[in-house]
């Protein structure tokens, strides 16, 4: 009599240990030795799994390469210009009808109490940019008290009886009311401004006033408007 003992006459619940050892997707291993094509749908699950692993990858690697600007060379062009600075003049020149260039000389002889007289000179901008002109205190007590001055050190005159204008400025005002400094306006670069100057004595005026005289420098200035 002749015994075949087979390894899979093995007890049922016995586990076969060679498959143990084998993968769970062997064709002659676990449930798949009974059923051949589920051992291959469960191979074509695992590419298609694999596939979406690898888009799914490939997909970040793209949004990656959206956020992150690239490091390579750009095209570029460049080309050179010049800065030039110069800077504006601002010039004065006096002048008058007597041809005097540079100054100008107001005389107003022969004043009589009650009477007026004018005098002209011309202020022209000889510079770059526009410019407002003013005058300085024509006429001042302390001139009338000059060495040179008639008047000097007689004290019956009365200073007021002096008046002093610019037509289209200042009306007639008397010295002692004078202001420091008299605004005559604004002047453009290369223009000429004519100024009228006016001088009067007041008709109350005495004889102390009879041959008098009075000297004074007068400083015109152009400041940037």
């Amino acid at each position: 009599m002749i015994v075949e003992v087979s390894r899979h006459n093995q007890s049922a619940h016995s586990p076969d240990h060679g498959c143990s050892v084998r993968s769970m997707f062997h064709p002659t291993c676990g449930p798949e030795s009974q059923k051949g094509d589920t051992y291959m749908s469960r191979i074509t699950n695992l590419s298609r799994r694999t596939k979406g692993i690898i888009l799914g990858i490939a997909a970040v690697a793209a949004v990656g390469a959206v956020a992150i600007p690239g490091t390579g060379a750009n095209f570029s062009a460049s080309d050179t210009g010049q800065v030039n600075v110069h800077t504006a003049t601002l010039s004065l020149n006096l002048s008058d009808p007597a041809g005097h260039s540079g100054t100008f000389e107001a005389n107003f002889p022969e004043l009589a109490p009650g009477g007026q007289q004018t005098q002209v000179f011309y202020v022209t901008n000889s510079g770059s940019i526009p410019a407002n002109v003013t005058m300085g205190q024509p006429i001042t007590p302390t001139a009338l008290d000059a060495p040179n001055s008639n008047v000097n050190g007689n004290p019956s005159i009365d200073y007021n009886d002096l008046q002093f204008g610019i037509d289209g400025v200042m009306g007639l005002t008397s010295v002692g009311n004078l202001p420091a400094t008299i605004n005559l306006g604004s002047l453009g670069a290369g223009q000429t401004m004519t100024v009228t100057l006016r001088v009067g004595l007041d008709s109350s005026a005495g004889n102390e006033w009879q041959n008098a005289g009075v000297g004074a420098s007068v400083t015109v200035t152009l400041n940037q408007a």
